[in-house]
């Protein structure tokens, strides 16, 4: 009995050193890769942001006939279209209402001229030819919008490449007040639609 115990203690011990031996002696080393999916979803974006406070255009005080823009009264113009490229002689900085645009993807603008009553803004606007322009920086119009005025082969609306960055752009208008025009104080809304070309 004493024999057999020894036996099989011995077996054992043999055991245990070669497994011990093996672990210690493998030169074997494992490796893996895992690819991990890592997902971002960007949207089409543009940002539109007046530097100024107030986001009017005012055309001042029709106090007679003859054409005006939004820094007033301008003499000796005949010509609607001429006007609008006509600055104030005493205001060298004036370049009309400015608006900067940013997308990430090309988009279209177009404009339209809401003269009718609205539930949030008090809109009337008399039966006179209006007309507004659209200047990238200190350059020539991209584009036009008339109102009661046929603005023939001109642009009427305008592509911003996302290319561009921010750009900042500057809307000027013009009308031609004639003595039908009442006494009253008129509201229109110019309105900028923004949409990705396709």
């Amino acid at each position: 009995m004493r024999k057999l115990l020894t036996l099989l203690l011995a077996t054992a011990l043999l055991a245990g050193v070669a497994a011990t031996g093996l672990a210690q002696g493998s030169t074997q080393s494992i490796s893996q890769t895992k690819y991990i999916l890592v997902g971002l979803e960007v949207s089409p974006f543009v940002k539109i942001t007046f530097p100024t406070v107030d986001q009017t255009m005012h055309f001042g005080i029709a106090n007679r006939p003859g054409v005006y823009n939004t820094s007033g009264y301008l003499k000796d113009v005949e010509d609607l279209f001429n006007a609008t490229f006509i600055k104030d002689p005493e205001d060298e900085d004036f370049r009309g209402l400015e608006f900067r645009l940013e997308s990430n993807v090309d988009v279209r603008v177009d404009f339209a001229f809401e003269t009718t009553l609205s539930p949030t803004f008090p809109f009337s606007w008399p039966q006179i030819p209006t007309l507004f322009e659209v200047r990238r920086g200190g350059e020539e119009a991209v584009c036009f919008y008339g109102y009661m005025f046929d603005i023939e082969d001109r642009p009427d609306s305008f592509i911003h490449s996302s290319d561009d960055g921010e750009q900042a752009f500057f809307i000027d208008g013009a009308i031609r007040v004639d003595s039908n025009a009442a006494p009253y104080r008129y509201t229109a809304g110019l309105v900028m639609t923004v949409s990705s070309v396709n």
